[in-house]
């Protein structure tokens, strides 16, 4: 199977758009948050990768999520390899955004011939 990445716009940082050029050997996701999270670096952008997550009810931790790469305190990846990027998906980096107060998410798939990505907005 060959799959082909074109660069891709994905992030917004100091008000510059960040092209990232996704290599073909990324096929699952550990492989891709580990590619992604060395792009990231090669770029000068701070990234944590499997940043946690607390989940709190009367202000006790009840659970915890892990938000695949947390770049620069302010945007969330979710890195996905499906067939398409569905409402469960969408739904999981808005609880993300609701137990952080971050404003953005983006969910990146890399199921396709050519990386899909959404912007989740809270």
């Amino acid at each position: 199977m060959h799959v082909r990445y074109p660069p891709a716009e994905v992030l917004k940082e100091r008000k510059e758009l960040v092209n990232i050029n996704l290599h073909p050997i990324m096929l699952l996701n550990g492989v891709n948050e580990n590619g992604l999270m060395l792009l990231l670096r090669k770029n000068g952008i701070k990234a944590e990768q499997q940043f946690p997550i607390n989940v709190y009810l009367d202000g006790e931790i009840i659970g915890n999520y892990f938000a695949d790469i947390f770049v620069e305190n302010k945007i969330i990846l979710e890195l996905k390899t499906v067939k398409e990027i569905t409402s469960i998906h969408r739904a999981q980096v808005i609880n993300y955004l609701k137990a952080t107060g971050v404003r953005l998410a983006i969910v990146l798939n890399f199921g396709k011939e050519e990386l899909e990505f959404e912007r989740i907005i809270k």
